[in-house]
């Protein structure tokens, strides 16, 4: 689970935030003055309808955020908009994909 300084707070909105979409989600980024990266995971009632599936699409996207968090620069606010194909990635795919956008956006140290 991500820290609670890694967390975005419920319904705190991003201003001036970069759009990325990757095949599994919207990625929106935004700078911060804080010192912290914070995080923060939407997946919507369209996606599925039990909580326990959307549940375990946050769950595993948060997993590889944690697992990339020490390399990812600090001071930005990440939010993450689920998509319906997030059902049937796995968590090695997440973690490629991931790698590969924040490299890309010079979001890695």
């Amino acid at each position: 689970m991500l820290r609670k300084e890694n967390r975005l707070l419920k319904g705190e909105r991003l201003r001036n935030e970069k759009t990325i979409n990757t095949p599994f989600a919207v990625i929106k980024i935004e700078d911060s003055e804080e010192k912290e990266s914070k995080f923060g995971f939407i997946v919507s009632k369209k996606i599925d309808k039990r909580a326990v599936i959307r549940n375990s699409i946050r769950r595993r996207i948060r997993a590889a955020v944690e697992e990339l968090l020490d390399q990812i620069e600090p001071s930005k606010k990440v939010l993450f908009i689920i998509k319906k194909e997030g059902l049937n990635i796995d968590y090695e795919e997440i973690l490629n994909t991931l790698t590969r956008t924040f490299r890309k956006e010079g979001l890695l140290k």
